[in-house]
């Protein structure tokens, strides 16, 4: 665990410590130690007997479509877990992806008797295992999403003065702002604490970290909250802050490998029905053509790193930028005219015709991809070098099969008729068009090729 992250533990430590005796420490349960036998295979048979402990022990709260739409929900102060969604407070994985199973497995076990959820240490292994294996059915995201890597915490640094005072920064800093919710005092009295709810609408009030050990769900050591300030609490307002507490080099809130989960999730439910359209995001195309190299997405400019080619940016200043994401500047409208700077600039030529760098120079997906050009400017100082979030290595997959190029030209006739398509279509029409006439070993497009090519669109 990088330091960062224990230092901002250090100042949350020091608003409530003290606050519970030890007789109450003694009798908690941490959620992170609950012992976690091996899970047996699913069958059948465990699916029947986890619907049937599901039915006896859970439907009075979770409703038994799993939804939180119960008799009991609209007496509870803390609404009962909504499974659709997939969203599970306690995990050992990053929020952008599941929890794995051994998470659900100790929430069965340990539960949160101080906010409603019971436990259940006295099912059998193999009853709670069959519970998980059930809950698991409410949601389809298991279908098409996947658990990530847990999270693994380091020495913790010993509580010092310093220490504790850079806590206090960082605690009322603008970068986590962690006040405006749980308060200048750490009493759950921020400016924010009232306008605060969960993923369904439901007020919630934030932690007092002065209520005691026994309302930390985790736990109240230190790498119990060190692992809650990193992951979150997903459905609730307590964001991951994962992003903010990694290194100079961290975007967001996404590492590279949870970045890649998430396109790949999203790739994913096109099973489900749902297509995915990016606006800018080429990695997404690359992960796309792995998964659905047939799709009709690829045909299209949909998610291509837009800079220079599409749109830029004018700041207030008049400087004209490839992207909103891009310092770099290809002119000043105070000294040239736009269309100077548009055509000319040696910047926006660079990245409309690129000589890519690295990794993206040498990748069979180049094509399709090419890489997020914002990125390599931020963290390779240069617009053309690979982009450090993609995490494909070229050569993976092999090289793409190069299928033989007809010199295809277009009538000036068809080019007109093109010209009346809207522009943010009209690529997947050239490239449908020009399949047919690959297909037919034809070199050139006429309105007659382009009215054939419309028939058969859509049926293909």
């Amino acid at each position: 665990m990088k330091t960062m992250v224990v230092i901002l533990f250090a100042l949350v430590v020091s608003v409530y410590a003290g606050a519970s005796p030890a007789s109450q420490e003694e009798r908690l349960v941490y959620w992170d130690d609950i012992e976690v036998p091996a899970k047996p295979a699913e069958t059948p048979e465990l699916l029947a007997l986890g619907k049937k402990v599901y039915g006896a022990r859970c439907t009075l709260c979770h409703g038994k479509d799993g939804d939180g739409e119960s008799v009991a929900a609209p007496y509870l102060d803390v609404k009962p877990r909504d499974f659709l969604p997939g969203h599970f407070k306690l995990r050992t994985t990053p929020s952008t992806t599941l929890p794995a199973e051994e998470d659900l497995y100790r929430t069965v076990t340990v539960g949160f008797p101080q906010y409603g959820m019971p436990g259940f240490p006295y099912l059998s292994p193999k009853e709670r295992w069959a519970v998980v294996k059930y809950l698991k059915t409410f949601s389809r995201v298991w279908k098409s999403w996947k658990p990530g890597k847990p999270l693994k915490i380091g020495e913790i640094p010993p509580r010092t003065e310093a220490f504790v005072e850079k806590g206090r920064e960082l605690y009322n800093s603008d970068k986590f702002n962690c006040v405006s919710c749980h308060g200048e005092s750490g009493r759950g009295d921020g400016y924010e604490s009232e306008n605060l709810k969960d993923a369904w609408g439901n007020p919630v009030l934030p932690r007092a970290f002065t209520s005691g050990a026994w309302y930390f769900k985790r736990g109240n050591r230190p790498q119990d909250i060190v692992k809650t300030l990193y992951l979150g609490m997903p459905g609730s307002p307590m964001m991951p802050f994962q992003g903010k507490l990694d290194d100079e080099n961290d975007l967001g809130d996404l590492s590279p490998e949870e970045y890649e989960e998430v396109l790949g999730f999203l790739a994913g439910l096109k099973s489900e029905g749902i297509m995915v359209r990016p606006r800018c995001a080429p990695v997404y195309r690359r992960v796309l053509a792995q998964r659905d190299p047939d799709s009709i997405l690829l045909k299209s400019d949909a998610g291509r790193c837009m800079a220079a080619k599409n749109y830029c940016r004018i700041t207030p200043e008049g400087n004209v930028t490839p992207c909103p994401y891009m310092p770099a500047s290809g002119g000043n409208l105070r000294e040239s005219s736009f269309g100077e700077i548009w055509n000319s600039s040696k910047l926006f030529q660079s990245l409309r015709n690129p000589e890519l760098q690295g990794r993206c120079g040498s990748c069979e997906y180049r094509e399709v991809c090419g890489g997020c050009r914002a990125r390599a400017f931020a963290l390779k100082g240069d617009p053309l070098s690979e982009d450090p979030w993609c995490l494909y290595q070229p050569g993976t997959d092999g090289a793409l099969a190069a299928e033989p190029q007809l010199e295809i030209e277009w009538t000036p006739e068809a080019e007109g008729r093109l010209k009346k398509v809207p522009f943010f279509v009209r690529n997947v029409v050239r490239s449908a068009v020009e399949g047919l006439a690959s297909r037919k070993n034809v070199t050139t497009v006429t309105p007659e090729l382009m009215d054939e090519a419309r028939r058969t669109m859509g049926r293909r």
